[in-house]
Protein backbone atom coordinates (compact mmCIF):
# COMPACT_ATOMS: atom_id res chain seq x y z
CA UNK A 1 0.00 0.00 0.00
CA UNK A 2 1.32 3.53 -0.95
CA UNK A 3 0.92 6.26 1.02
CA UNK A 4 -0.29 9.60 -0.14
CA UNK A 5 0.38 11.87 2.32
CA UNK A 6 3.45 12.28 4.52
CA UNK A 7 2.61 13.71 8.01
CA UNK A 8 6.10 13.99 9.20
CA UNK A 9 7.42 15.22 5.87
CA UNK A 10 4.34 18.02 5.78
CA UNK A 11 5.64 18.90 9.92
CA UNK A 12 9.12 19.04 8.71
CA UNK A 13 7.96 21.82 6.22
CA UNK A 14 5.74 24.06 8.04
CA UNK A 15 8.57 23.91 10.80
CA UNK A 16 10.64 24.79 8.39
CA UNK A 17 8.05 27.60 6.89
CA UNK A 18 7.96 29.34 10.32
CA UNK A 19 11.24 29.00 10.95
CA UNK A 20 12.47 30.98 8.51
CA UNK A 21 9.50 33.30 8.87
CA UNK A 22 11.29 33.96 12.61
CA UNK A 23 14.61 33.67 12.85
CA UNK A 24 15.66 37.25 12.12
CA UNK A 25 13.23 38.55 14.72
CA UNK A 26 13.49 39.44 18.68
CA UNK A 27 11.94 37.24 21.55
CA UNK A 28 8.77 39.96 21.61
CA UNK A 29 8.20 39.91 17.83
CA UNK A 30 8.32 36.16 17.76
CA UNK A 31 5.63 36.23 20.62
CA UNK A 32 3.80 39.20 18.51
CA UNK A 33 4.13 36.86 15.18
CA UNK A 34 2.85 33.92 16.96
CA UNK A 35 0.15 35.78 19.03
CA UNK A 36 -0.90 36.64 15.65
CA UNK A 37 -0.70 33.83 13.68
CA UNK A 38 -2.82 32.25 16.52
CA UNK A 39 -5.51 34.50 15.97
CA UNK A 40 -5.85 34.05 12.44
CA UNK A 41 -5.59 30.10 12.90
CA UNK A 42 -7.71 27.47 12.30
CA UNK A 43 -8.45 27.18 16.43
CA UNK A 44 -8.79 31.32 16.76
CA UNK A 45 -12.47 30.72 17.93
CA UNK A 46 -11.40 28.51 20.63
CA UNK A 47 -8.31 30.48 21.75
CA UNK A 48 -10.48 33.65 21.94
CA UNK A 49 -13.52 31.52 23.77
CA UNK A 50 -10.17 30.91 26.57
CA UNK A 51 -9.14 33.89 26.60
CA UNK A 52 -12.68 35.87 27.28
CA UNK A 53 -13.07 33.18 29.84
CA UNK A 54 -9.99 34.23 31.94
CA UNK A 55 -10.47 38.08 31.33
CA UNK A 56 -14.07 37.34 32.67
CA UNK A 57 -12.73 35.80 35.92
CA UNK A 58 -9.78 38.30 36.27
CA UNK A 59 -12.46 40.88 35.93
CA UNK A 60 -14.93 39.45 38.70
CA UNK A 61 -14.99 40.35 42.29
CA UNK A 62 -13.31 38.11 44.40
CA UNK A 63 -16.24 36.98 47.43
CA UNK A 64 -15.37 37.55 51.01
CA UNK A 65 -14.97 33.81 51.69
CA UNK A 66 -12.19 33.96 49.28
CA UNK A 67 -13.93 31.98 46.44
Amino acid sequence: MKKDFDCVEMKRRIQAEIYAEIKDLSDEQRAEHTRRAVERGPLAAVWNRLRTREELARERPKRRDGV
